[in-house]
């Protein structure tokens, strides 16, 4: 029973940020940030700032991947979660 409390936990967590890639307020924000990241990078007067811009750039897609990256594990945790819901019913009915 642990294994299906984990994995409905898994399972919400990712919803949340499937929720959250999904929100339009969300990618607008991503996307104001790598704008800004990307101008200031532009005229930054020194290879170092410019470097520091490119990094939050970086860093700021990376969110986002490991919150696509979390959505999709949640699908399959769901896929798993249905498998051993299914599996524990029929050891009930059997019994």
């Amino acid at each position: 029973m642990a294994d299906i409390t984990k994995l409905k936990d898994h399972v919400q967590k990712a919803q949340h940020a499937s929720d959250l890639i999904n929100n339009g307020s969300f990618k607008e924000a991503v996307a104001s940030v790598e704008k800004q990241y990307l101008e200031a990078a532009l005229i930054a007067d020194t290879d170092e700032s410019r470097k520091n811009y490119l990094e939050g750039i970086k860093a700021t897609r990376m969110v986002a991947r490991h919150l696509r990256i979390s959505a999709e594990n949640g699908k399959l945790a769901a896929s798993d979660l249905k498998s051993m819901e299914a599996f524990e019913q029929s050891k009930k009915r059997k019994k």
